[in-house]
């Protein structure tokens, strides 16, 4: 039962992150960072900023996290970030860039 649970939320995660990813209110930016930042959510102006010279699949998802659970503190993301990260397909690694590619 418990590995049901786990299956489902990885699947929800999975389609919110794709949600992120189709919402044309969110700009995707990729430049580079300062600090040694992989990635930065800016609220205000509603912006992913990505730095392509990092690892962008993970630093999009750990942004697209901060959009979706607002509330939770960095190390709850970070978390999260690596479950996601280690259960992808190469479909969904596929779907995710694809998604990206029609914002440009």
């Amino acid at each position: 039962m418990k590995d049901k649970r786990k299956t489902k939320k990885f699947y929800s995660s999975i389609h919110k992150i794709y949600a992120v990813l189709k919402d044309e209110d969110i700009l995707f930016k990729f430049k580079k960072l300062q600090h040694n930042y992989n990635g930065v959510y800016d609220p205000e102006n509603e912006e992913i900023l990505i730095d392509f010279r990092g690892y962008f699949i993970p630093t999009i998802i750990h942004e697209s996290l901060h959009i979706i659970y607002p509330e939770w503190k960095e190390n709850e993301v970070l978390k999260e970030e690596k479950r996601l990260v280690n259960l992808l397909s190469q479909k969904q690694v596929a779907n995710i860039i694809k998604l990206l590619a029609l914002r440009f």
